[in-house]
């Protein structure tokens, strides 16, 4: 089959915009959506959990967070994740942590069987390659999100998750609407709702941002990733 005869289903546009899927051939592609299943899961939903059989998900429409469940009962947030953003457990792993992704919108996902991906991996050196990168994005986002934890104060955790929520929701930019409640937000930042209103009561005042019912409006972009202290490479729009 030439290329031009590969006819892919509409649903799959956005995730191959960007992200491993687009760095596939056709002919890999084809292969990978053999035996795949598409999910969907409303906003709020907890979309996966990784206690099972090694697989991989692909995000084809809306984002999700991805955290790990702390003892104590409280979360750290590792990465937003949007179109095109891959996820998983690739091969058997130990020891086990306890992880999962919220739905912060209606989203659907592709998820793969870990046996699929092992298969492509031995028989496409290519795919194989196009998982090596992933990887080493998502090990990057990672160590992010445990340097933020480790040495960013409450204030800049919390700056830091309105500015991972913003780049999911399109990008950093004026006006840019960022959805979610404070509860949702300390969940994120790791810390309480009383403190995440505190910081945001402050960020308001300095007109930084505004602070609306289930949503915070950012106001000024480059100040706020100033505020952050962070130079994590998000851009401010024109």
């Amino acid at each position: 089959m030439s290329v031009s005869e590969y006819v892919f289903p509409e649903w799959l546009d956005r995730a191959r915009a960007c992200g491993m899927l687009s760095r596939l051939p056709d002919a890999v592609l084809t292969s990978l959506l053999e035996g795949a299943q598409r999910v969907s899961y409303p906003a709020g939903a907890v979309a996966l959990r990784w206690e099972e059989q090694p697989k991989t998900a692909f995000v084809l429409s809306g984002s999700l967070r991805q955290f790990l469940n702390l003892p104590d009962g409280s979360q750290v947030t590792t990465r937003y994740l949007k179109p095109g953003d891959t996820t998983g457990v690739y091969a058997p792993r130990s020891p086990s942590l306890s992880r999962a992704l919220v739905a912060l919108e209606p989203c659907e996902l592709l998820l793969v069987d870990g046996q699929r991906i092992k298969q492509l991996s031995l028989a496409h050196p290519g795919f194989a390659w196009a998982i090596i990168e992933e990887l080493t994005t998502v090990l990057n986002l990672n160590q992010k999100a445990l340097y933020v934890r480790a040495a960013g104060s409450v204030r800049q955790r919390v700056i830091s998750a309105i500015l991972e929520r913003a780049a999911v929701a399109g990008g950093l930019r004026a006006g840019r609407a960022v959805e979610g409640t404070q509860f949702e937000l300390a969940n994120a930042a790791g810390t309480v709702r009383e403190v995440v209103a505190a910081v945001l009561q402050d960020l308001k005042r300095a007109g930084v941002v505004d602070v609306q019912r289930r949503r915070i409006v950012i106001l000024d972009p480059a100040q706020l990733a100033t505020e952050a202290g962070l130079a994590f490479g998000f851009s401010v729009a024109g």
